[in-house]
Order: structure tokens, then sequence, then C-alpha cells
């Protein structure tokens, strides 16, 4: 009996398993991938409103595949590339992420930024004027000033959440231009 119930166990967990097929495949259009900076690791330097400098360190962009099913035993996978960066202020221990995403309509872009937190646990910023959404569209850039200083052809990044943060300013040639603090303190980018 017993082998009989340890056969039947077999054959229909054999019967169950499935083949993966690979429904879609949702890449980043090449002429897209600009808006992620950093060809290579590089060293940058943040000034602060003391004049005081920070360094920082910036990955360089990479492109990861990320998998995902229709339900737990389904065989159907969409895979979607994702392009990544980030850059590190040292001293301060600020650490952003920026994710470029394709969503699952042909023409749809998703730029997203995220802190990091040692604990592992992060905050989303949206980008400004995108109706909640980080859906990219190119006329999302805007030209801003602010503390005496003009930033062009950059993205203006806010999160929903209690913050230190008020704004994080953002090109796709520098990353994080700028970072606004709640208190009046700020790190601009020295270029």
């Amino acid at each position: 009996m017993k082998k009989s119930v340890f056969c039947l166990l077999i054959i229909f967990s054999i019967m169950g398993c499935c083949r993966d097929q690979i429904v879609s495949i949702y890449k980043i259009p090449v002429d897209q991938q600009y808006l992620i900076p950093f060809e290579q690791d590089a060293g940058l330097t943040y000034i602060s409103q003391q004049n005081i400098a920070f360094s920082a360190n910036a990955k360089q962009k990479k492109i990861q595949i990320l998998e995902e099913r229709s339900g737990p035993d389904s065989c159907n996978l969409w895979t979607f590339e994702v392009l990544k960066s980030s850059i590190f202020i040292n001293i301060f221990e600020l650490k952003f992420e920026f994710i470029l995403s394709r969503g699952f309509n042909d023409d749809e872009l998703i730029l997203s930024m995220k802190r990091l937190f040692k604990s592992g646990s992060h905050q989303d910023y949206r980008i400004v004027n995108a109706n909640g959404q980080n859906h990219f569209s190119e006329d999302l850039f805007t030209e801003i000033e602010i503390n005496g200083f003009t930033f062009n052809n950059v993205l203006i990044f806010k999160t929903s959440l209690l913050s230190e943060i008020n704004q994080v300013i953002y090109s796709a040639e520098n990353g994080i231009e700028y970072i606004d603090f709640d208190d009046g303190r700020y790190l601009k980018l020295n270029r």
C-alpha cells in the first residue's frame, strides 16, 4: 500500500510539472537607457550649504532580468529588463537607487528612485507631476530654481512619506544634482 501511494505521488508530481514558457519579454529601448547615468563606477563630490565637501560613490548602471509568473502554479513567464544604478553619499549614509523598467504597455517606461536604509527597508520617491505614477515621459523634464541655484532639464522626485528630505533634483546626465532637506540644509553636486 505504501509503495502504491508513493508511486502515485511521483506520477502526479511528474504530471503536474510543466516547462517554463516565456510569454513576453519587456526590454528597455536602447534610446531610453540614457535616463540612468554612470557607464562606470565614479567618485562624486557634494557641497553643503556651509560649503563643506562630502564624497559620494556612484555605481555603474547594470541591466537585470526579472521574471514574473501569472500564478504560483503557472508555467507562463514574463521577463522584464530593469536598469539600475545608485549613489551613496558616505558621511550622511544616504543611498539612493535609480531604477528604469518597462511596463506591460509597449510605450510605458517607469523611472523610480528609492532611498535605501541600513535596515534593509526603503522609501519610494516619485516624479513630481506624474499623477501618482512613475511613468516617464519627456515632458516631465523641467527647470527649477532653489536656494539661488538653477537646474535645467531635471526631474523632481518627492516622497509621500514622512522624511527629512523635501525633494531630490535628478538629471539623466549626473543622477542626483541636489538634495533639499526640510530643515534648510542641502547637498549640491559639485561639477
